[in-house]
Formats: structure tokens, C-alpha cells, sequence
């Protein structure tokens, strides 16, 4: 569906850009960090929402979520310490 699209190709952006980052030591006083990228649960929606709109509002919230968390990632920290 929608959402596998999605993460699919925040998945291959994620994979490419991690790629072109070079893995090679850093030296002792900047190591190297792994991410992970967690996104939280989608809180429920009362019964009387359609499924469509369930659906896509989950769908937004998730690709939003993890949007924003690496954006965040790579706004704050510095591309050469992380561990592709």
C-alpha cells in the first residue's frame, strides 16, 4: 500500500545517503554513532471515523514521524561521525 511505498523510499534515501558516508575512523575524540530511528505508536481514533481516514491519517503520522526524526538526525549531528 501506501505506506510500504513510503517506507520503502525513506528507506532507499536513508540506505543512499548512508552510502556516500565515508566509514573510515574518525579518530579517538569523535567516534562514530549508529541511529536508530524509532517512531512512536499511532494513538487510536474514535470508532466512528471511517477506515480511509484511520488509515491515512496513520500513514501520515508514521512518514511524518520519521521525517522529522532524521531531519533532526543530520541537522544535529555531525554527518562525519555517523556510522554507515
Amino acid at each position: 500500500g501506501n505506506l510500504e511505498r513510503k517506507t520503502e523510499y525513506l528507506r532507499r534515501e536513508m540506505k543512499s545517503l548512508m552510502s556516500r558516508t565515508d566509514v573510515v575512523g574518525y579518530g579517538p575524540s569523535r567516534p562514530r554513532v549508529a541511529v536508530c530511528i524509532v517512531v512512536p505508536s499511532v494513538p487510536s481514533l474514535p470508532s466512528d471515523v471511517g477506515h480511509h481516514v484511520k488509515r491515512e491519517f496513520e500513514e501520515k503520522l508514521i512518514v511524518d514521524a520519521a521525517v522529522k526524526a532524521v531531519e533532526s538526525v543530520f541537522r544535529t549531528t555531525d554527518r562525519n561521525r555517523i556510522f554507515a
